[in-house]
Parts: C-alpha cells; structure tokens; sequence
C-alpha cells in the first residue's frame, strides 16, 4: 500500500496534471468561438445563383459542346495536371480532362447571402 506522499504518486499526480493542461491548452484554438464582425456567406455546395456553369465530373469535350470555346486557357500547371478555362462569368478547374471546379465571378446577389 502507498501513502499520499509516496513519490511514485506524486509523479503519477504530475503527470496526469501536466497531460490535462497540455490538452486544454492545445485544444482552446478548437474550442474556442469564431470573432464577432466577420462576413459569412453560405452556398450550397454546387449552387452557382443562377449562373449555368459545368458540373463536376463533365469531361472537357462535353464542356466545350454544351458551353462553347472558352475565351482564354491556362495550364496544364502541376502534377496532377489543372487547367483553367475561363468563360464570361465563370472559369472551369480541370484535373486531366475532368471537371475539378466551376467558380463563378462577379459579386452574390443579396439575396444568396442569407
């Protein structure tokens, strides 16, 4: 049996103190609450407001049959390959062949940012 003043309890004591405070402290980024002022906008994934733009998985003859040719082109840049085509009002992200993203430029009705 072990008495309080044992220093093989102190050490557990210690330890088991010095592991929680670590935690909490590594943890407070995580837990704490997001700062007042800042700007949010929340779109549903794919949700372009309104705009028709191509949809992830498109290949890109099918985007240049239903869309046109883009007015400027970029890449391949990197390894997976992207390219970038850009169109009025949007620009199209390709890894390969394959649509990757669709951005939308210009600025989000108010209405979008509810």
């Amino acid at each position: 049996m072990t008495k309080n003043g044992d220093p093989i309890m102190r050490l557990s004591r210690w330890s088991l103190l010095s592991l929680t405070a670590c935690a909490l402290l590594l943890s407070g980024p995580v837990l704490a609450e997001p700062r007042e002022g800042g700007d949010r906008l929340r779109i549903e994934a794919g949700e372009h407001v309104g705009v028709d733009a191509p949809t992830r998985g498109m290949n890109m003859d099918n985007v240049r049959d239903v869309f046109g040719q883009p007015r400027d082109r970029r890449g391949p840049v990197g390894d997976p390959p992207i390219t970038r085509w850009d169109y009025d009002g949007f620009s199209v992200y390709f890894e390969h062949n394959l649509v990757l993203h669709s951005v939308v430029h210009g600025r989000i009705p108010d209405a979008a940012r509810d």
